[in-house]
């Protein structure tokens, strides 16, 4: 399984962001948080190169921004987003 997270800053849109995190957040270089193309670039990397690394039958799970599914081209023989509490479609999951 291949499980990749995208979203790391979403602790920073709280009303009360944990200190802890915000320290972590901001001694990170720029380009190790945020994707100029909002992840496409890397999720879709992701998505071409990940059946070599799977099993047979394995997933690929990758929590993105539903923003870029339109420009996504999923190379598996099945996939389906799964929305999160929020109801927003969030995970994408992908097998062969």
């Amino acid at each position: 399984m291949i499980i990749l997270d995208t979203n790391v800053l979403s602790e920073t849109l709280r009303s009360s962001p944990s200190a802890r995190v915000m320290t972590w957040i901001t001694a990170q270089p720029a380009t190790a948080l945020f994707a100029a193309d909002g992840g496409a670039a890397l999720v879709s990397r992701l998505l071409a190169e990940a059946p070599r690394h799977l099993s047979h039958g394995g997933r690929l799970l990758a929590e993105i921004d539903a923003a870029i599914l339109p420009v996504l081209q999923v190379p598996f023989t099945g996939h389906k987003v799964h929305r999160d509490l929020g109801g927003r479609e969030r995970v994408l999951e992908a097998w062969s």
